[in-house]
């Protein structure tokens, strides 16, 4: 897979990003502020959970193979971002509203690289 390099580097821009955004737009009070972690849900640890899943995203970073690598390092550096906001601005900075469900970039990103990296995954074991 070709692509996995390009996109790492294309999350790492959304991840520089969604922190500017972040912070600008929690500035100007333009953002919904989200406590929870995935889809609001709030379990009162977001930050501990939120480092628990970095450093098994990360274990799975140094145990696997080239192109899977980048999409998970992908995946990372997005959560990651939206960790520093929380860290900094105490919640999670949405800024894009869409039927009822508020999201940012990162979040985006996570969502497509891991269904990006679920499709690659399943076609390299069909071929097995």
């Amino acid at each position: 897979m070709k692509i996995a390099k390009p996109i790492f580097y294309i999350s790492t821009f959304f991840c520089i990003l969604n922190i500017l955004f972040s912070f600008h737009l929690y500035a100007k009070e333009l953002c919904i502020l989200n406590r929870g972690v995935a889809f609001g849900l709030e379990f009162g640890q977001e930050i501990p959970i939120s480092i628990f899943l970095l450093l098994l995203l990360s274990f799975l970073v140094y145990r696997l193979e080239k192109d899977i690598r980048y999409l998970i390092l992908s995946i990372s550096i997005l959560g990651l971002s939206n960790l520093l906001v929380r860290i900094f601005l105490g919640n999670v900075c949405d800024y894009i509203s869409l039927l009822n469900i508020s999201f940012n970039i990162a979040d985006c990103g996570i969502v497509l690289t891991s269904i990006l990296t679920s499709g690659y995954l399943l076609l390299s074991y069909s071929k097995e």
